[in-house]
């Protein structure tokens, strides 16, 4: 697993993900699939956050039908990192918020750092949630827990996220990728794992990627007009 394509997830103290840098995500990992190399997702930058999300600023500056690519990009990433015939590990040393949880569930297998909580915080700020995630909360773990975590922005803590196979195991510090990618795989063969993770989980993310745009959108230029009083382009 030496040929492991490594992506940094955010930028700055907080590793918050701009409308750039998600599309270099995606980039970089549509790049890697086609090489058939495995994923390793670890923050940018060392701090409290593997990813905090979304920067809002960078969003709010954009016009609407710009947030709405921005969102289809979201979408398209956690469904290749889901979907994807190659091992994929989440190194998050730090919390996991908005984009980083989704990362976190869409892979196959998310080591935390024992300080990293798992959060969707969209409801508690005005927006609502994707159908990917709650699928993706569905496919991990119980229908209460998704409805806890996506409806009232609940989090969970390290251990409370691999006790509901939210997460598969905890460690201190930022983790050995190369490591934890050899236990991934431990005794497996490589061909009879993508084809058994790809019979898990298809049709698992069903909804319309299109649907989810419309219902977000309506959500996101009323929260717009909260935060800039209608001064956003």
């Amino acid at each position: 697993m030496d040929n492991a394509a490594c992506i940094r997830v955010g930028s700055g103290d907080q590793n918050l993900v701009t409308a750039e840098h998600l599309a270099g995500m995606k980039s970089q990992v549509a790049d890697a699939l086609s090489q058939g190399k495995p994923l390793i997702f670890q923050p940018a930058a060392a701090g409290r956050f593997f990813c905090g999300g979304f920067d809002l600023d960078d969003l709010l500056a954009l016009p609407p039908t710009e947030v709405r690519d921005v969102f289809a990009d979201l979408l398209t990433l956690t469904r290749l990192v889901f979907e994807a015939p190659v091992p994929v590990l989440v190194l998050a040393d730090g919390h996991a918020v908005g984009v980083g949880g989704m990362l976190a569930l869409a892979s196959d297998r998310t080591v935390l750092s024992r300080r990293a909580k798992i959060r969707f915080p969209e409801t508690a700020i005005g927006l609502g949630t994707l159908s990917d995630i709650v699928d993706l909360l569905r496919f991990r773990t119980s229908g209460r827990t998704a409805e806890l975590m996506a409806v009232h922005a609940r989090p969970v803590t390290a251990e409370q996220a691999v006790a509901l196979a939210l997460a598969d195991s905890i460690v201190d510090g930022p983790g050995d990728p190369l490591a934890e990618m050899k236990d991934l795989l431990l005794g497996l063969d490589l061909d009879a794992f993508v084809s058994a993770k790809a019979a898990c989980r298809r049709g698992v993310l069903a909804v319309p990627v299109e649907a989810q745009l419309d219902a977000f959108m309506a959500q996101w230029m009323v929260f717009r007009e909260s935060r800039t009083g209608g001064t956003a382009p």
